[in-house]
């Protein structure tokens, strides 16, 4: 029995009026009844689109019906150079547990009350942290396990079209993942919308755990927060239905809701947003992060990586797929390189001093990330042996323009935490007198250390005594030590083996300079 539908004039909104006026005049549409069998509403919309392109002289794009059954979607192909999986350190876990939580999600639904809030599984970490292999790897589990997985992935060089919203690229994507089109092509052709795509997926899913894969979610929204749209979709089709799961990976932590107000954001504040706030958060699981200090199975991913260094291991934080990246795609760079890759523009005469603070200041960093993945006693050897603390950086506003003000922030900041920590501080103010940072540590036992240091190569030497207690010991880290008359008392002059031996390290001792500039005799700072 064919089912008819009637529009009247209250019901139609002057956008609508418009199209069907058009599609009115070239004799393609009685305005007022059609059948649905014959011209569903899905159908009537494109030609509406395609009618309202063809009036503003746009090329219309070719419509892009569904080739292939969600049973068939597509793996994404891993990059040329990728690791294998059985080289890939501490990486197997990571799957099988994400494959319990996945089967799990899949028995479970959203109630009315909203009492039971199905949870995503999220992967977030850093660029080259292994996300996107995360998934691929999960995708083929799932298939073999009975699944019917969807992979689509946001990385790259995604970008919305004009005017597409982020429901709307959401689909499109999720649409050409059951055709044989690249997805870089997306965008040239029109899609069936919302309807079209859901029927497609649940009708050809042959009875199968539907699972929902997606690459780098945060870049949908362009580094913004999910819009109601599109965190609706997902919600309502993909986690409170049973049979129906969502994975996805990111670059910030991302709940699925904004359920209070003043509540502090995490990840920078991006929530997918609800379109009304719930009861209860949803909230999110998460997977083991892949994490080894293994020297030995960590060279043995790679030729480039069979030389790696236990300090190199710390500096990439013991990520083995940031570290096959970085040592293992041939595209291994000098310190000196990668700090001119920051893209740092200083007046030429200030480079030199810009880059030995860098380097320096890099090479104090290493030593605290040594410190928390190795045990080691950190720069100075300031930290107690297998303390292995939390890592900190800190940089004070410039209204801190004074040591005693200063030392009064650092301990206020330190003083509240529950862990051993190690904080490289900073000051934004320009001028700051002696000092152009602090390594401090706050030990198991709660006590508090203090460590300065003076690396700025337009410095003149130390003005001034050590006469604050509190500060524990004085480094200067830029080369000869003054005459002994012009000594300041409380000040340790490094010379090239200490510099090496407790700040550079192995991999920075090659920028070690040669030869040092002399300072002056006097400077501009306080």
């Amino acid at each position: 029995m064919k089912r008819v539908r009637n529009f009247t004039e209250s019901e139609l909104s002057q956008y609508e009026k418009d199209l069907i006026g058009l599609l009115v005049t070239k004799n393609k549409l009685n305005p007022t009844v059609w059948t649905v069998e014959d011209f569903p509403d899905n159908d009537l919309l494109r030609v509406c689109k395609c009618a309202l392109r063809e009036q503003h002289g746009e090329a219309v794009k070719k419509f892009l019906d569904f080739t292939k059954p969600v049973t068939q979607c597509s793996n994404i192909v891993p990059s040329t150079g990728s690791c294998p999986r059985n080289k890939l350190v501490d990486f197997d876990s990571s799957i099988q547990d994400a494959v319990e939580i996945v089967r799990t999600g899949l028995t479970l639904e959203c109630n009315e009350s909203g009492a039971e809030r199905v949870k995503p599984l999220v992967n977030a970490r850093l660029a080259r942290g292994g996300k996107t292999s995360f998934l691929i790897y999960l995708f083929e589990e799932l298939k073999r396990g009975g699944c019917a997985p969807i992979l689509i992935s946001f990385n790259g060089n995604f970008l919305r079209s004009p005017g597409e919203s982020q429901l709307q690229a959401l689909i499109r994507l999720l649409s050409v993942a059951m055709t044989d089109i690249d997805p870089a092509d997306s965008t040239k052709y029109s899609y069936g919308g919302e309807e079209a795509l859901l029927a497609q997926i649940a009708n050809t899913a042959d009875g199968l755990p539907v699972v929902l894969l997606i690459d780098e979610l945060n870049s949908l929204s362009c580094g913004e927060p999910l819009d109601v749209e599109a965190s609706h979709f997902l919600k309502r089709f993909f986690l409170d239905r049973q049979g129906y799961y969502l994975v996805f990976t990111s670059h910030i932590l991302l709940e699925l809701d904004e359920v209070y107000i003043n509540r502090p954001a995490i990840g920078g504040g991006a929530y997918m947003r609800s379109p009304h706030n719930s009861p209860s958060p949803r909230y999110f699981l998460t997977v083991h992060q892949p994490l080894s200090t293994n020297e030995q199975a960590l060279r043995a991913m790679s030729d480039e990586c069979g030389a790696l260094t236990p300090a190199e291991i710390a500096i990439y934080g013991g990520i083995p797929s940031l570290i096959y990246v970085s040592k293992g795609r041939g595209r291994v760079t000098s310190p000196r390189q990668r700090f001119e890759a920051q893209k740092i523009f200083v007046k030429e005469e200030n480079q030199l001093s810009v880059l030995q603070q860098f380097i320096s200041e890099s090479g104090l960093l290493l030593r605290c990330i040594d410190a928390k993945v190795n045990g080691t006693r950190g720069p100075f050897g300031i930290v107690e042996i297998n303390a292995k603390p939390d890592v900190l950086c800190i940089a004070l506003p410039a209204e801190w323009t004074t040591l005693d003000g200063t030392l009064a922030a650092i301990t206020a900041r330190m003083g509240g935490l529950e862990r051993a920590t190690i904080a490289i501080v900073t000051s934004a103010y320009s001028k700051f007198p002696d000092y152009d940072g602090f390594v401090v540590y706050r030990s198991v036992d709660g006590s508090l250390r203090v460590f300065g240091y003076q690396c700025k190569l337009n410095r003149a030497y130390p003005k001034r005594d050590v006469a604050d207690d509190r500060v524990e010991k004085s480094f200067l880290l830029r080369g000869n030590a003054p005459f002994p008359d012009n000594m300041k008392r409380g000040w340790e002059y490094c010379g090239k083996e200490t510099i090496i031996s407790t700040v550079l390290g192995h991999s920075l001792a090659p920028l070690y300079p040669a030869q040092w500039t002399q300072p002056g005799a006097t400077d501009e700072f306080d």
